[in-house]
């Protein structure tokens, strides 16, 4: 092997090594900042209505949280299947592939974020969007979102 080859490989396995060693990094570091985070409470969830219903599981009377809202428990066999498709489609085609999280979506917010010089669009899935409303923050910044992610791949591994 000649001087040259010898010093490309040198080279490429000081880069590969050097890239190893920022993947492993990496995910060391998104696994602390998770478990920094602690486990996901759903606690604090706002409680339903109460409800009265008949031997059948008719409603017959629902009344009012403390806070004066109409929280009416439901389960996705209580919603029209139309209802599901439609949301689905507007807000998160790729429900079914991503796990909680639409990397490609993501991409595409940042990359329009990096051209415009401001936010364009969203890169949230439906379980991003739920994390957030379980644990509301009103900054929005890179470390929110890191939390939103980290947070939806929680809810993800709970269905």
């Amino acid at each position: 092997m000649s001087a040259a080859a010898s010093s490309r490989k040198r080279r490429w396995l000081a880069g590969a090594t050097a890239a190893y060693a920022l993947v492993v990094g990496a995910a060391m570091g998104w696994e602390a900042f998770v478990a920094s985070l602690g486990p996901l409470d759903l606690g604090g969830l706002p409680q339903a209505s109460t409800t009265v219903v008949d031997r059948e599981g008719r409603l017959l009377r629902a009344f009012t949280t403390a806070d004066g809202r109409w929280r009416l428990p439901v389960t996705q066999r209580d919603v029209d299947p139309r209802f599901v498709a439609l949301l689905t489609a507007y807000e998160d085609r790729r429900f079914a592939e991503h796990h909680g999280v639409d990397w490609r979506a993501m991409a595409r917010a940042l990359w329009q974020m990096a051209r415009a010089g401001r936010v364009v669009s969203g890169g949230s899935t439906l379980t991003m969007q739920a994390a957030r409303l379980i644990e509301p923050r009103e900054e929005r910044s890179l470390l929110a979102k890191a939390r939103q992610v980290a947070r939806a791949h929680q809810l993800e591994e709970r269905r």
